[in-house]
Order: C-alpha cells, then sequence, then structure tokens
C-alpha cells in the first residue's frame, strides 16, 4: 500500500511539473496564461503517466544515457500517440496537430516532441527521480496517506466533471450533414432562438452545396469546429477553458453519418436521373 501511495504521489508531482512546463510555454507563444491540459485543476495526466511508466521501464537503463534518451523518446511518442488516438474516437475532435511540423506521424506525434521526450526521460530518471523520491519519503505513513486520498478524490472529481464537458464536442460533431435539418434541430435546442434560427439557415445551406469530394469535407469540418468554438465560448467558464487550453482543436466529422450522407445523396442523385 505504501507503494501505492509513493507512485500516485509520484504521478500527481510529474502531472503538476507537466502543466507548469504547459503553461510556461505557451505564456511564451501567445503572451497569456493558458490553463492548459483536459482537467481544471494544475495538473497534466500525460506527464504523470509518462513518469510512472519510464520509471517503471528504464531505471535499469539509468547508467546508459543515450539508451535512456532512445528509449525516451520512443515511450513517451507511443503514449502521445495513443492518447490523441483514442481522445478523437472518444470525443470525435482532434486535440493537437502537428501535420504542419516537419517528420510527423499521422499528425499525433514529430520529430521535435520526440526529441523533448528524450531529453525529459533523461532529466527525469538521472535527475529529478532521486530528489523526488527522498522528498517522499520523508513523509510520516499518516501524511502520506492522507495526502494520497485526497489528492485521489479531487482527480477522480475533476475527470468526471471534465469528461462531462469534453463529452459535448461528440454531440455536435455527430450531427452530419444529412438532407433534413432534425439532428440541426436538437444540436441547436439548447441554445438561444437567435443562434438556432442562423444554425438552422446555415445546416440547410451546406446540405444543398454538399458533394463527394474531400475539399468540401475539409471546409464542412473547419465550418463545424469554428461553430462549436463560438457556442462554448459563450458558456460557463470551465467549457472555455477547454477551448483555450487547445486552440489547435478541431472537430472531427463522424464517420458512420458522413456514409449516410453520402448515401442518401447517391439515392437522390439516382432518383433524379431516372426522372
Amino acid at each position: 500500500m505504501k507503494d501505492v501511495e509513493a507512485y500516485f504521489l509520484l504521478f500527481v508531482i510529474y502531472s503538476i511539473l507537466g502543466w507548469v512546463i504547459e503553461v510556461v510555454f505557451k505564456l511564451f507563444q501567445y503572451h497569456r496564461f493558458v490553463n492548459r491540459g483536459f482537467l481544471i485543476g494544475p495538473y497534466c495526466p500525460i506527464y504523470g503517466y509518462g513518469a510512472i511508466i519510464m520509471t517503471f521501464i528504464l531505471q535499469k537503463y539509468r547508467a546508459d544515457l543515450l539508451v535512456l534518451f532512445c528509449m525516451s523518446m520512443l515511450i513517451c511518442s507511443v503514449l502521445e500517440y495513443i492518447t490523441s488516438y483514442v481522445m478523437e474516437k472518444c470525443f470525435s475532435a482532434r486535440w493537437w496537430d502537428y501535420s504542419g511540423h516537419k517528420f510527423h506521424v499521422n499528425g499525433r506525434v514529430c520529430l521535435k516532441n520526440a526529441i523533448l521526450f528524450g531529453i525529459g526521460g533523461c532529466i527525469v530518471i538521472r535527475a529529478l527521480n532521486p530528489v523526488i523520491w527522498k522528498i517522499i519519503k520523508l513523509l510520516s505513513s499518516s501524511v502520506s496517506l492522507s495526502l494520497a486520498l485526497i489528492l485521489f478524490m479531487i482527480y477522480i472529481i475533476d475527470n468526471i466533471i471534465s469528461f462531462k464537458i469534453m463529452a459535448g464536442f461528440k454531440k455536435y460533431t455527430n450531427i452530419g450533414f444529412k438532407d433534413h435539418t432534425e439532428e440541426a434541430n436538437q444540436f441547436v435546442i439548447s441554445e438561444t432562438k437567435e443562434m438556432t434560427k442562423r444554425l438552422q439557415k446555415e445546416f440547410s445551406l451546406w446540405t444543398r452545396k454538399m458533394k463527394d469530394n474531400k475539399q468540401l469535407f475539409d471546409q464542412k469540418t473547419e465550418w463545424l469546429t469554428m461553430k462549436i468554438k463560438e457556442i462554448y465560448k459563450n458558456k460557463s467558464y470551465l467549457s472555455r477553458r477547454l477551448i483555450e487550453a487547445f486552440p489547435n482543436f478541431k472537430a472531427i466529422l463522424s464517420e458512420k453519418l458522413e456514409r449516410k450522407d453520402k448515401y442518401a445523396i447517391t439515392k437522390s442523385e439516382r432518383g433524379k436521373n431516372q426522372k
């Protein structure tokens, strides 16, 4: 049990350090504070998970700097790729995209980040871990247990709230662009009357213009992304925070609905030709 508490505290510490790194980086990039990460609190769990995985796997390579660097690159890049893929499938949105970077893999990971991961892994294993373990061991059993339980409860509650907010993105991207506006009505029912009328007109316009080609699909994706950002910026602080935290967010249209749309259009065109 003591080991579980220690590793969870290690996870929290690196999650917070990752959040600080992200915030500082975005501060230089955008010249303003941005609360990075999916969660509300000041932590980015992907850094915590990465640090825990490296601690378990790479400790035996501590003396070999080259192997440590290469293994850190590989582990963290795989973790980032899997996280991007799972988040996209769960919430129908691309939260970061490295397509503009050289040497990227499907826009999910890139060489520049991989190199930074390698450097970070070396720092974690050879410099930070020994210090952090000493600090954790200084805590008494009761303090360690209480601290771990409190942080765990905060973390779980934060996940529930944040994932509920993020689930809204999939609701919006699952609308599709069909030959009718039933889903559009569901999409805008919770918004203002003015927005409802405006979006219905725009959905109808997109439906009439719809063609089976990649260019239009990209335009629809861009349009839907813009609309979702518009809506979420007018919602609560927590919803606005998520959009601000991931400025490169991009909506992903439901493939199932896209296939239905194409089938509906093909069927419509066949009917016209028969006439």
